[in-house]
């Protein structure tokens, strides 16, 4: 696979990020305001109708909502890959999708720094949309199970304000926060775009199970931690994009990792949900006052224990 990255130009791509926030803060309130004009709601139901209908339409309405200021040109600063992404692959990850994702944006260059702006991956989105490397139209974008399954009543996309029912409208909010979070993240909600962006998540499994991989390489292999980690995605993701100094460490990846080898040991099963949390949490408070890059990955994973 290769990919084309022109390195970013500040005048261009930083506008372009602080440009996604002020959109995200246009189409929907911080808490969710069941009083809003109906401006909102027409804003909200233009973009849900063009998610449903076309990639082309989806990327118009997103960038003629952030009022210009996303140039076109932005998404020449971002990478592409070559190759199509499935829904499936999407929906129901797995190594083989994820760290084609994983090799491709990295041979671009990108960095950590890069990948870790919510704006990028946004921008990321969009270019992938334009260029049909995304499933067209992006009904994903307003759930996961669309569109089979959608969070609103296709009729509340033509309902006025006063005929739509406060419940519909909760929906069709509903479903643009959820185009917010799975073309890249909601802005106030920082933490939560590690696995609420597909592609943020499936780039970011793929990079820890590396590193994992890499501070462990007796014990550890790339696909055996990536099994790890996404079993437990959502809870090592939230408390590591709290503790990121320290729980997002090699060392400290490759300890959840033989933690959760452990307990598929004595289980038979590697560890989710509350399991999974219960381990997270040890490990974070045993190495409070820890220098973990210095101390023995197995040793660290007895603390998760």
């Amino acid at each position: 696979m290769t990919a084309v990255l022109n390195r970013p130009d500040e005048g261009i791509l930083k506008p372009a990020l602080l440009s996604i926030a002020a959109w995200q803060k246009a189409i929907t309130d911080n808490p969710y305001n069941p009083g809003a004009g109906e401006q909102r709601l027409r804003s909200q139901q233009r973009l849900a109708k063009a998610a449903l209908t076309s990639a082309d339409e989806t990327i118009a309405v997103i960038l003629d909502q952030a009022a210009g200021q996303i140039p076109e040109t932005a998404l020449d600063y971002v990478p592409t890959v070559d190759y199509g992404i499935m829904a499936h692959e999407i929906v129901n990850p797995n190594w083989q999708s994820d760290s084609a994702l994983h090799s491709s944006l990295s041979s671009t260059g990108c960095s950590r720094s890069e990948t870790m702006e919510l704006g990028w991956w946004h921008l990321l989105t969009l270019r992938l949309l334009s260029e049909r490397r995304l499933p067209d139209p992006p009904a994903y974008l307003l759930d996961l199970a669309a569109p089979a399954s959608l969070p609103f009543n296709r009729a509340s996309l033509t309902a006025s304000d006063n005929e739509i029912t406060p419940e519909e409208r909760k929906r069709v909010d509903r479903s643009i926060r959820n185009l917010i979070r799975h073309s890249g993240g909601i802005w106030h909600r920082r933490g939560r775009w590690l696995f609420d962006a597909p592609l943020a998540a499936a780039w970011w499994r793929v990079e820890m199970s590396r590193a994992a991989s890499d501070a462990y390489q007796d014990s550890i292999s790339p696909e055996g931690a990536y099994a790890a980690f996404r079993a437990a995605w959502r809870v090592w993701a939230d408390a590591a994009a709290r503790n990121s100094t320290r729980l997002a460490t090699p060392n400290c990846a490759a300890a959840f990792v033989l933690a959760a080898f452990s307990h598929r040991d004595s289980t038979g099963a590697l560890p989710t949900g509350s399991a999974a949390k219960r381990m997270v949490a040890k490990l974070m408070r045993r190495t409070q006052h820890l220098s973990v890059g210095h101390i023995d990955p197995l040793e660290l994973s007895e603390l998760a224990l």
